[in-house]
């Protein structure tokens, strides 16, 4: 994987619009994409994951969810 990835729930406006927040005002070179249209399998990250709280994937290989997700994105 070449770049970091911050997965959201497309389907919760709340969630929309602060990734839109995120892609507009914090400088991140990570990726931020709505679930229902990331390639999971690729990811490592399962439907059941990511319904339950935004995550995070590091070119490292390191995961995180929920609000370590967003520690790892904010990082």
């Amino acid at each position: 994987m070449e770049r970091s990835t911050f997965v959201y729930d497309g389907d919760c406006a709340f969630c929309t619009r602060c990734a839109e927040f995120i892609e507009r005002h914090i400088p991140t070179s990570a990726r931020v994409m709505p679930w229902q249209f990331a390639d999971l399998t690729a990811l490592g990250l399962t439907e059941a994951e990511c319904d339950q709280a935004v995550q995070w994937v590091g070119v490292d290989g390191v995961r995180a969810a929920g609000p370590d997700a967003i520690a790892r994105l904010l990082g």
